[in-house]
């Protein structure tokens, strides 16, 4: 499969930011990831094996939050 990489995000940094083009939808392999939405709402963790950025990269809109990597975590990219 040449459409599907694993990467690993280290912790601290920002695997998606606000406002940036939807290149990928990523899966990731295991807690470390806490996104942080605009517009007030609580920061949360993700869970493990739970697409993220679906909804963005089929409307092809920018980003609406920040993921950042708590500890390092391999994704699905």
């Amino acid at each position: 499969m040449n459409e599907v990489c694993r990467a690993r995000v280290r912790a601290g940094e920002v695997l998606v930011g606000r406002g940036s083009p939807p290149a990928f939808v990523y899966v990731p392999l295991g807690p470390g990831l806490t996104v942080l939405p605009v517009g007030g709402y609580a920061e949360s963790a993700l869970h493990p094996w739970v697409p993220v950025g679906t909804p963005g990269a089929i409307r092809r809109a920018g980003r609406n939050a920040d993921i950042v990597a708590e500890r390092d975590v391999d994704v699905l990219m």
